[in-house]
Formats: structure tokens, C-alpha cells, sequence
């Protein structure tokens, strides 16, 4: 949580409880903690090279086999490898205490940004403080 801005999580209970860093996997189950999980989630929650990655995709990772079994990092998880890189990466920014937040694109980090500046004003007790101004066109280059 020192770096990380973890999507699909209460940061609050994050902060308290921290992330579920998974340590080891085989197959479909991954180990944390002493506890056994069985990885049943599809989608946007797999990690795209399996849990213990072999061949090409060891030659695109530069920690290859160490990649950590599943990687993932949301809805309250984590591993060290990811939390090592955004450290590296909150350590570029010029503000201190900088969190990393990860998005796809351009778009999705200008709606990012405008949806956690609304998040802040309801927080502060100004919920009517929605306005965005832009200063041409729309913010994002797709909605030219």
C-alpha cells in the first residue's frame, strides 16, 4: 500500500490489513500466508502466462522463473515482485508520497483522475464539486 493505489479495493481496509501477498502456486491453487487458494477467476483476473510461465514468455520476463505464481494485483492482492517495481516507479515522481495507479491508456488514466478528484471533493463534504474544465475539446484523444 506504501506505493501501490490498488484498483478494485477498499482502500481503507487495505490500509489496515494490507495486501494478501501470494508466494508460491502450482496448477490452479496458490499458497499465502499458510492458507491454500484454489484461482478460479477469469478475465481480467488470470494471469496471462499461467502460474509457473516456461519457454518464450520466460524470455520477455526479465525475473523469469521468479515471476511470482499469480500476479494479479486486485481486489486486496499483491506479491513482492509488483510491489518492488512500484516502489522503483513512485520513486521517479517528483511528489512524495506518490502512489502508482495502473490503467490501459491514456483515456482510462484521464477518467481515472477525474473520478478520484470527485472522490477527494465528496470526502471533503463537497459533493456538488464535480465540474471538469477542459481547455479544448474533450480530455481524451478518442473523444476528439
Amino acid at each position: 500500500m506504501a506505493y501501490h493505489f490498488h484498483s478494485l479495493t477498499s482502500p481503507r481496509g487495505h490500509e489496515i490489513d494490507g495486501p494478501l501477498m501470494i508466494t508460491k502456486a502450482k496448477a490452479a491453487t496458490s499458497l499465502t500466508q499458510g492458507n491454500r487458494y484454489l484461482e478460479g477467476m477469469g478475465g481480467l483476473w488470470c494471469a496471462s502466462l499461467g502460474s509457473r510461465p516456461s519457454g518464450w514468455s520466460i524470455l520477455l520476463l526479465p525475473r523469469g522463473r521468479s515471476l511470482p505464481p499469480t500476479y494479479h494485483i486486485f481486489n486486496h492482492r499483491s506479491n513482492d515482485p509488483c510491489a518492488d517495481v512500484f516502489e522503483q516507479i513512485a520513486e521517479l515522481s517528483p511528489i512524495p508520497g506518490s502512489k502508482v495507479f495502473l490503467v490501459n491508456s491514456g483515456s482510462e488514466a484521464n477518467d481515472t483522475m477525474v473520478k478520484l478528484a470527485w472522490y477527494y471533493n465528496v470526502a471533503r463534504g463537497k459533493p456538488a464539486k464535480r465540474k471538469i474544465i477542459s481547455r479544448k475539446g474533450p480530455f481524451t484523444a478518442a473523444q476528439s
